[in-house]
């Protein structure tokens, strides 16, 4: 195999999932500072991915264990946001789509770089599917 190279497809921010009815719904951004004193749901690290944690462990590592409630998917944080258990904190490209949810970037916190490795050269197909990764429209 040839030398593989990174292909970044999308830089999603962390954002909250709150409740249409919570009252920093009607927010355009959250800050750290908003969040405080309020439950956070994270994924849990085996289910999310690594540069994920370790925002969550960068941003949050001062909080007590009981402020913090795990899941399993992003399934699960949107529906426990929605239930009123806390807050939900995910990156923006793993957001379930729910018109129940407000869903409002965190600010100060630095993108996260999505993409693939692939081999420096590829074939027609493979780049037509790394062009529709990066711009699905």
């Amino acid at each position: 195999m040839g030398t593989l190279v990174y292909e970044e497809v999308d830089r999603p921010c962390l954002i909250a999932l709150v409740p249409k009815t919570h009252r920093l719904a009607r927010k355009r951004r959250l800050t750290v500072a908003d969040l405080e004193g309020e439950r956070l749901i994270i994924q849990t690290p085996p289910h999310c991915p690594r540069a994920v944690t370790k925002l969550q462990l960068n941003l949050f590592h001062e909080r007590l264990p009981g402020s913090m409630l795990p899941a399993e998917s992003g399934e699960a944080v949107a529906t426990l946001a929605l239930a009123g258990f806390g807050i939900g904190i995910l990156a923006s490209i793993f957001m379930p789509p729910d018109g129940r949810i407000s869903y409002i970037p965190l600010e100060g916190v630095e993108p996260l770089s999505y993409g693939i490795y692939h081999p420096k050269e590829v074939d027609g197909l493979t780049r037509r599917f790394i062009s529709l990764l990066a711009h699905p429209s």
